[in-house]
């Protein structure tokens, strides 16, 4: 899917936890295991498990699995989106 990420290794970890001032952020778990801290609250989401994170809630992902993980994540400044439908149009 072009607006997704997938993380190819199955090393542990992830970002700095982190915010967004324009845009909300939806995260749907298609393959591995992540945990997402959002605010104050952890969730551990597995594929088909899906999460939504309102712009200037602080938070953070990990890989917490032993496999890669792919997620879902359209939550995208349509110059982002259009970057990446234009990369993802090359392929």
């Amino acid at each position: 899917m072009c607006l997704s990420w997938k993380s190819l290794s199955s090393k542990r970890g992830g970002p700095a936890k982190h915010l967004h001032y324009d845009q909300d952020e939806w995260f749907y778990a298609l393959e591995g295991d992540l945990l997402i801290e959002a605010g104050d609250e952890r969730f551990r989401l597995k594929p088909g498990d899906a999460l939504f994170v309102k712009k200037t809630v602080p938070h953070v992902w990990a890989n917490v699995g032993g496999n890669a993980t792919e997620v879902l994540s359209p939550g995208y400044t349509s110059w982002q989106a259009g970057r990446i439908l234009s990369e993802c149009s090359e392929e």
